[in-house]
């Protein structure tokens, strides 16, 4: 684990941007600026780094500073909807389909 809000921890990232080939980031729109890893600093660090933005809502539109979660996205997409109990009530699934393949297919796509 590093502490990117330490020098030593921040030094510690800037050197993995370095040799990195890919970055991969799902905060909210502005946050990797206020670590100091915008996309314009890291290309400085790395130029040849691909840097991808997953965002639950875009990186623009009345929804972009919202914090997204899993279920939030589940019951959105009406796939909560499809898990349901004996008595026809949805339930919350045991695997976060959304966070889990929005992060992997990034990375794939990367």
């Amino acid at each position: 684990m590093v502490d990117y809000e330490t020098p030593e921890g921040y030094q510690q990232i800037v050197e993995q941007i370095r040799t990195a080939d890919v970055l991969v980031e799902q905060f909210r729109p502005g946050a990797m600026e206020g670590f100091n890893l915008s996309f314009e600093t890291v290309k400085k660090i790395n130029p040849k780094i691909v840097y991808v933005s997953v965002t639950g809502y875009g990186q623009t539109g009345d929804k972009k500073r919202v914090a997204g979660h899993d279920l939030n996205y589940m019951a959105e997409t009406g796939l909560l909807s499809m898990n349901k109990n004996e008595n026809g009530k949805p339930v919350i699934p045991g695997f976060q389909v959304p966070d889990i393949a929005g992060g992997s297919f990034m990375l794939v796509a990367a």
